[in-house]
């Protein structure tokens, strides 16, 4: 099975857990139109839901990565 975990941790370049960066990320998440607070797939996402999130992670990501830079 796929594992499922109710909540992510974000963490900056020293280990440590980041609130202000897992809401940038949420924050990114939500501009690219994917409500995402934590990980969970769902047999109900389909190819065209997995794209869009695909999509939104690398946007969301890219963003993410400079902050931390």
């Amino acid at each position: 099975g796929v594992p499922c975990h109710p909540w992510f941790m974000v963490k900056d370049w020293d280990g440590n857990v980041s609130l202000p960066l897992k809401t940038l990320f949420c924050q990114e998440m939500i501009k690219h139109g994917v409500l995402m607070p934590w990980l969970a797939v769902s047999f109900r996402h389909g190819a065209q839901e997995l794209a869009k999130t695909e999509e939104a992670l690398e946007a969301s990501l890219a963003v993410l990565a400079k902050a931390v830079d």
